[in-house]
């Protein structure tokens, strides 16, 4: 069903969830209101980081090999080889009524191939966590599952540089994002930062 064109609808995407989420669990409340004022923050170098180990596994994945002793060379060539040939920065989009309020569900996946989704994230603090289903509650796998019905799985591919782990999810496996989106909605009207988040989350606004 179409949302009304008379009723306000507002932009949800999976990272503003999982600041959400982080914020539940502990995160910093300016850091959230932050977020929700979508105000530019300085990139972290774990970012940075993260951002260029993408940027080569699709140089790689295209043909451009990483310098020999490069320190992520062996992750980079390692999930090049998984991602090759799949679709890339595919972004998408579809509307959703949760909760009485109208949303534009909105994300940019990595890769899509063959009806699976991929997510690289570079981290070198992965393996130390002790749990492989680390990103299991994040509203990563969801969303995107969401926005690609056709997907068969969403699979997380993670590396330090060196090594490359992986989960994977389907749709079964996950709490769906409707869910997550319910419980977005009614905390922030509780806690009094609905006016907060509509204000800034309009989906005719410039998205980022």
């Amino acid at each position: 069903m179409s949302c009304r064109e008379d009723k306000a609808r507002y932009l949800m995407t999976q990272s503003l969830l999982a600041a959400w989420q982080y914020n539940l669990s502990g995160g910093p409340q300016e850091e959230f209101l932050s977020v929700l004022r979508r105000e530019k923050t300085e990139q972290t170098q774990a970012m940075k980081d993260g951002i260029e180990f993408e940027r080569l596994v699709w140089e790689c994945a295209c043909g451009k090999e990483p310098e020999e002793k490069h320190k992520w060379a062996q992750g980079i060539r390692e999930i090049a080889e998984i991602v090759r040939g799949g679709a890339y920065q595919v972004a998408l989009s579809d509307e959703a009524e949760i909760e009485g309020e109208e949303y534009l569900l909105y994300g940019i996946v990595d890769f899509v191939k063959q009806g699976v989704i991929f997510d690289v994230k570079f981290s070198k603090r992965y393996e130390n966590r002790g749990n492989v289903n680390y990103y299991l509650t994040s509203p990563q796998a969801p969303m995107y599952l969401r926005l690609l019905p056709g997907a068969k799985q969403f699979v997380f591919l993670i590396s330090d540089g060196a090594q490359v782990f992986r989960e994977a999810y389907t749709q079964e496996e996950i709490t769906p994002i409707e869910k997550t989106a319910a419980a977005f909605t009614k905390n922030l009207k509780q806690r009094g930062l609905w006016d907060v988040y509509t204000a800034f989350w309009r989906s005719d606004k410039e998205r980022r």
